[in-house]
């Protein structure tokens, strides 16, 4: 009997080396791994091509945007620049629509400053800083998530060369239009990596991957300061409140 209970004891020794790291770790661990690395970025800078290929009835849509983001950390305050590039094209009933559109984002650390270009109109705006905006605020990216999603820890990988954490979404309500999204954050960086999202046939809709990370680049005084280009009428959006919920 006590060979019987060595043994046992060695076997379940055994199985506890042999199970894999990422069976350890919860949401809530790895949220904390991740937010204590990107705590440590004071300057980044890296690019995001965005593929999306949705089919409906009746028609189909793919579009590719490449955004090249940028970011400055000052205290609790940050500073961000993305600019964004889109072309598209939809297939309504075999009739066919080509857009390409730009984007400018400027966070200055106390506002919001968005330019857009979309069929040769251009359009400016200003607005409340949203912390949401910081691409490194884990909190709140974890936050909206959790409200409306299932979030299970999935094997490790690598993306863009990295060891990343792996997270899956599931909607809570099956019957929503919401599909499966599937991150991935660098171990390292606390970053997104790679996010697909895919359709109720399971196939990807939309996939997403980011390349050329620098750490701590040297950006430009100006970097951050937005200046709307001649003949544009920038928007404040500052004075406006939301209403509140019933």
């Amino acid at each position: 009997m006590f060979h019987l209970k060595v043994r046992f004891g060695l076997l379940l020794t055994v199985l506890a080396l042999a199970l894999p790291a990422w069976a350890e770790e919860t949401i809530d661990s790895v949220e904390k791994k991740l937010a204590e690395a990107s705590g440590k970025i004071k300057a980044i800078s890296y690019k995001m091509t965005m593929v999306m290929d949705m089919k409906f009835e009746g028609g189909s849509m793919k579009s590719e945007s490449v955004t090249l983001y940028e970011l400055q950390k000052a205290g609790e305050k940050f500073k961000s620049r993305s600019d964004t590039k889109t072309s598209g094209v939809t297939n309504m009933g075999g009739q066919e629509m080509k857009t390409d559109s730009t984007a400018l984002v400027i966070c200055d650390g106390e506002f919001a400053y968005t330019l857009s270009e979309t069929m040769g109109q251009k359009m400016a705006q200003k607005a409340k800083l949203d912390p949401a905006q910081d691409g490194l605020n884990l909190k709140s990216t974890f936050a909206l998530l959790r409200k409306d999603y299932n979030l299970k820890v999935l094997p490790d990988e690598k993306a863009d060369g990295r060891d990343c954490f792996v997270i899956e979404a599931a909607p809570k309500d099956a019957s929503s239009a919401g599909t499966k999204l599937v991150y991935h954050f660098a171990k390292d960086l606390g970053l997104m990596v790679k996010y697909v999202a895919y359709g109720k046939d399971g196939k990807p809709t939309t996939t997403m991957t980011t390349t050329d990370v620098k750490l701590d680049p040297t950006f430009p005084p100006d970097r951050f300061n937005f200046k709307a280009p001649a003949g544009v009428e920038v928007t404040d959006r500052t004075k406006e409140t939301t209403p509140e919920k019933q």
